[in-house]
């Protein structure tokens, strides 16, 4: 059983950018968890998106979420050891977050986040929080802007119309922007372009501690 933490800007990036692999996870018994950055930015915008948030879960089975409630340019040094502490104390073995070109600077932030959060957590610093952590890789996800440079695609034929049907309780977003549409468009792309499967999701890997290791016996 492996434990996976997958960060999350915005309330729907997850689901858009690895609502597949995350189902594919949990169905292999992994436990997900995600930290969401930021919420919305009114009260009302909060508790809609939240709200939200907790019936993916409950629809996808994702273990726990938690909510910052913080920009994602403006994090604090507080908040970033909270992370820690959480990664730490949930033994998370794979961290997800957004790629570096993502083209959306709350993204880019993050995804720089989660690399910083790698030798944070695995290092010998706050040690105060929960000791020291074990992760083995960063897994980074396209949103709205397609990866250049993939190092790993995920099959997600089997678990793509649980995926759009996550994206799509997502009702506040999908009623500004067809996000579910985008996504199958995208992961099906992927698919025919690299004969995979019928429908991919795509990652860079960073932090990977032994590349070759990382998939022997399946992640």
């Amino acid at each position: 059983m492996a434990n996976i933490t997958v960060l999350a800007p915005h309330i729907d990036d997850e689901i858009i950018g690895a609502g597949g692999s995350i189902a594919k996870h949990i169905d292999l018994g992994n436990a997900v968890r995600v930290i969401y950055v930021h919420s919305g930015d009114t009260p009302e915008e909060v508790r809609v998106r939240e709200s939200e948030a907790a019936r993916v879960a409950d629809f996808l089975g994702i273990s726990n979420a938690h909510f910052l409630r913080q920009r994602p340019t403006s994090l604090t040094n507080q908040t970033i050891e909270e992370i820690v502490g959480l990664l730490r104390r949930q033994s998370t073995d794979f961290l997800y977050a957004p790629h570096m070109d993502d083209g959306d600077t709350e993204h880019v932030s993050v995804s720089q986040l989660a690399h910083r959060l790698l030798w944070l957590t695995n290092g010998e610093y706050l040690r105060e929080q929960n000791g020291r952590g074990n992760l083995k890789g960063l897994l980074l996800y396209e949103v709205h802007r397609p990866i250049g440079q993939v190092h790993y695609l995920e099959d997600i034929t089997k678990y793509e119309n649980k995926k759009i049907a996550a994206i799509r309780l997502f009702e506040s977003q999908i009623a500004r922007v067809r996000y579910d549409l985008s996504a199958i468009h995208l992961n099906r792309y992927r698919g025919i372009s690299t004969e995979v499967a019928p429908s991919v999701e795509a990652f860079q890997i960073a932090g990977a501690r032994n590349f070759f290791d990382l998939f022997q016996g399946g992640r």
